[in-house]
């Protein structure tokens, strides 16, 4: 399925992430004393650092929580790759789907075009070129292999809305100009002690344990014991409380995508894939518990011209909702990407 579209300027779609629950993002873990001159594990949240300049125009870095742009990413491809293997599994009539290959092309960006002998680097260009027509996750985000296939799409690094980051210039204007005052970097943190609900302690549930099942659970018991009185016990599977960074709700970051010579089915697909967010809005981890829920007011500019804007999740409605503010762009790629979608092909996606 070859592109028709012409190729658009570059579109720079931006705005901000807001966490409408706490962000659990782990990066690395500390073992720290505390009050009570107990040692304690601390999963610490992954960080970014940025210099910023400070009232006496003194240079200084400092360390934010951060989300990963990388996470960011991986969502939007993954929701995009789940369209076309959606459409993909409702054509009843196909023998079968897809080579694990081009699967791990759509999804993890593995599997890139191979290396092969009596083939000139003009016609190898021609073969990426041919593939990232049809296949438009492979032309937003690219692949890897043997030979690298760059895809056209840039993430940038989410930045807190904060006074240093602001007062750095580091936020465009129009972006924090909505917002009265902003807290320090060093207010978006919390520190939890996270407790896992330990069903066995429920004597109904434990009545239900055979004579193997209690001696299992007194072993485990025995082990988490041991590892408490500081044993190295790796294999112990009772752990119940643990400790953890996280940022608070309410705190907003700043993004920013941009996609080179989009055409309108890509565009669209960054528009289905805001849609796919809205039914399930949550990034990092213990998203079971609720956590890393996010919302997110985002535009399309193109050039000097804003030329629409979408809203995923506002004030937790899990509703996807987009504006054409130019014309007829945001709609017309919604639709050029449903239409690529429900025509789509094995031979569309095929990675060779």
């Amino acid at each position: 399925m070859n592109e028709t579209n012409e190729a658009r300027k570059t579109v720079m779609v931006k705005g901000v992430i807001t966490l409408m629950s706490p962000l659990f993002q782990v990066e690395t873990s500390e073992k720290v004393v505390g009050e009570d001159g107990k040692q304690k594990l601390i999963l610490r949240h992954r960080r970014d650092k940025f210099i910023v300049t400070g009232k006496n125009g003194e240079l200084y870095p400092i360390s934010i929580l951060g989300i990963s742009s990388n996470t960011l990413r991986g969502t939007f491809r993954d929701l995009i790759a789940a369209c076309i293997t959606d459409s993909l599994k409702a054509k009843a009539d196909l023998p079968s789907i897809l080579d694990y290959k081009s699967l791990i092309a759509l999804f993890m960006g593995g599997g890139g075009v191979e290396k092969s002998t009596g083939i000139t680097a003009t016609e190898a260009l021609n073969k990426i070129e041919a593939m990232k027509a049809r296949n438009v996750v492979v032309s937003l985000f690219g692949a890897s292999g043997e030979r690298i296939v760059a895809g056209k799409t840039v993430f940038g690094v989410p930045i807190l809305l904060c006074t240093e980051t602001v007062d750095s210039g580091l936020i465009p204007e129009e972006i924090y100009s909505q917002y009265k005052s902003f807290i320090s970097y060093n207010d978006v943190m919390r520190e939890q002690q996270l407790v896992r609900h330990d069903d066995l302690s429920d004597i109904n549930i434990m009545s239900m344990l055979s004579e193997k099942g209690i001696k299992e659970y007194l072993a485990a018991e025995a082990k988490t014991a041991a590892k408490k009185a500081g044993q190295d016990i790796k294999d112990s599977t009772r752990q119940t409380v643990f400790n953890a960074e996280t940022v608070a709700p309410g705190a907003k970051y700043y993004h920013y995508m941009i996609v080179k010579n989009a055409t309108s089915r890509e565009l669209g697909a960054i528009l289905a894939a805001f849609n796919k967010i809205a039914e399930y809005p949550y990034i990092g981890g213990m998203s079971a518990r609720g956590f890393g829920e996010i919302a997110l007011e985002y535009s399309f500019i193109e050039g000097d011209s804003t030329i629409g804007d979408v809203s995923v999740n506002r004030n937790g409605s899990r509703k996807f909702d987009y504006n054409d503010l130019d014309g007829t762009v945001i709609s017309d790629a919604l639709e050029s990407f449903n239409s690529y979608v429900s025509e789509i092909t094995p031979e569309d996606v095929q990675f060779e």
